[in-house]
């Protein structure tokens, strides 16, 4: 692969005959010999009438195969004519047979690589012409090469994932286009009272940037209006942020295998309550509470939570008054 530069293109040649012409007279007694060649060419012909003046002729009208030559066998004009893969050669400095049977001489015909042209080709990742240089993730570097992008075996900024996760030496969960392939679990960093109003608007609120970019589905792990997350939850494994399994389904998450991380993918250090009003799999807890579907925050009313730091009790604790601030589950799953 080159850079810059311009293009070259080959184009073969044949000589298809020459024809020997009749000697002449010239005007200081000396002859003249004219041959005829026609070139042809991919669409056009060309004739080439090449003159050469004999002095001291050898072997003119003797057997053909000795050849025509004239003048010093320094001299090297040189013309040719093929028949059944023979070129028999007549020349100003000499005669030869070379036997070409069989063989051809082809050029490359493959277009060479040119970094920067726009065009990938040979050995080049990418090709953004003028653009090339681009640092940022899935930019094309100067020298043709793909810069940071999923696949590239490091997780980046932007992704979740860039190979499968590894667990005590074994895959939990796989990364596919560099996502977890399973949702993912988290709870806010933020608190709120039992006044919500919208906890799914709250979840949007501290959804992690990499999921965000996703175009995922963001929803809060809480019951709302009746409506049970058991509904709504997606089927095969949870995990953290970053990939850690939590579980091998929302069904069996009864309890979980972690301490459950933020949006940042940090411990909570203050505070361990979080609204939930459902149990670990979704469905209604023996003692429903929900500020008056999330909008009422004044005592007697109660609110039913769980506590982020009870592997076991992480959605189902019991109830505190929806004056209390706690913090939200949210659940990031492909749609």
């Amino acid at each position: 692969m080159r850079r810059g530069g311009g293009r070259h293109a080959r184009v073969g040649v044949a000589v298809a005959a020459v024809v020997l012409g009749c000697p002449g007279a010239s005007e200081n007694g000396s002859e003249t010999l004219v041959l005829s060649s026609s070139t042809a060419a991919t669409e056009t012909t060309e004739t080439t009438l090449v003159t050469v003046t004999l002095t001291g002729v050898t072997g003119y009208g003797s057997d053909p195969s000795e050849g025509l030559s004239a003048g010093s066998e320094s001299e090297g004009t040189t013309a040719a004519t093929t028949t059944g893969g023979t070129t028999k050669g007549v020349s100003a400095g000499g005669t030869g047979d070379s036997d070409t049977s069989g063989t051809s001489s082809t050029g490359d015909d493959r277009e060479e690589a040119v970094c920067g042209d726009g065009v990938v080709a040979g050995d080049e990742e990418c090709d953004e012409g003028e653009a090339n240089g681009d640092m940022t993730y899935g930019g094309c570097l100067v020298d043709c090469t793909l810069g940071p992008h999923c696949g590239d075996g490091a997780k980046q900024a932007l992704e979740l994932c860039d190979e499968t996760a590894m667990i005590d030496d074994e895959p939990a969960v796989a990364c596919v286009g560099c996502r977890w392939d399973a949702a993912i679990l988290y709870v806010t960093s933020g608190v709120t009272q039992g006044a919500i109003a919208s906890p799914d608007d709250f979840c949007a609120d501290h959804v992690p940037p990499e999921v965000a970019l996703l175009g995922w589905e963001v929803r809060a792990f809480i019951a709302e209006s009746g409506g049970w997350p058991l509904d709504w939850l997606p089927g095969g494994p949870v995990v953290q942020l970053k990939g850690e399994l939590l579980g091998s389904s929302f069904g069996k998450l009864s309890a979980v295998a972690a301490t459950i991380l933020d949006e940042n993918g940090d411990e909570i250090k203050s505070g361990s309550g979080v609204w939930t009003n459902v149990t670990g799999s979704g469905g209604e807890p023996a003692a429903a509470a929900d500020c008056k579907g999330w909008s009422f925050g004044e005592p007697p009313e109660k609110g039913h939570h769980g506590n982020v730091k009870d592997a076991k009790k992480w959605a189902d604790t019991g109830t505190s008054y929806c004056t209390a601030q706690h913090h939200l589950y949210c659940v990031a799953f492909s749609n």
